[in-house]
């Protein structure tokens, strides 16, 4: 049983240091903006003018505008991915040769794409998230 426990501990670590790695040589594509950038960024996407303060807000409190961030849940083995840290465990998938394969990649991206400089892919996701949070919850920000 011992020997069992040790495997997974050493499996997980593995992962984790998989992921770290990755999300360490992605950012080299991945850029550091400003607030002001990511406010014209977000008006050229088409972001709804009354929600931008919103976005600035949340776009810092995750990530501090970084499109390569990377962060992990209270320990269930998700992990967030860039600007908006959006999670693994629904919206992407890891697989980057079929990430529509995924019956919980519901933005139908691979992960990676979350943390690059081009936010087009991230912006359509949020807009999912958004959108499914209002539906269910009538505030889409409560996804966050």
């Amino acid at each position: 049983m011992k020997g069992k426990t040790s495997r997974k501990s050493l499996k997980a670590r593995c992962v984790l240091l998989g992921v770290l790695l990755c999300a360490t040589l992605h950012q080299s594509t991945a850029r550091q903006m400003d607030k002001c950038q990511l406010a014209r960024e977000l008006m050229r996407h088409g972001m709804p003018e009354h929600e931008l303060a919103d976005w600035l807000c949340l776009a810092d409190h995750e990530s501090r505008y970084d499109t390569g961030a990377v962060g992990r849940l209270n320990g269930d083995r998700t992990v967030d991915h860039g600007l908006f840290q959006i999670s693994d465990l629904y919206w992407c998938d890891w697989s980057r040769e079929e990430p529509q394969r995924s019956y919980r990649n519901l933005c139908r991206a691979s992960c990676d794409d979350f943390r690059d400089d081009d936010i087009t892919n991230d912006l359509a996701c949020v807009r999912q998230i958004f959108d499914e949070h209002k539906r269910l919850q009538g505030n889409g920000f409560m996804a966050w």
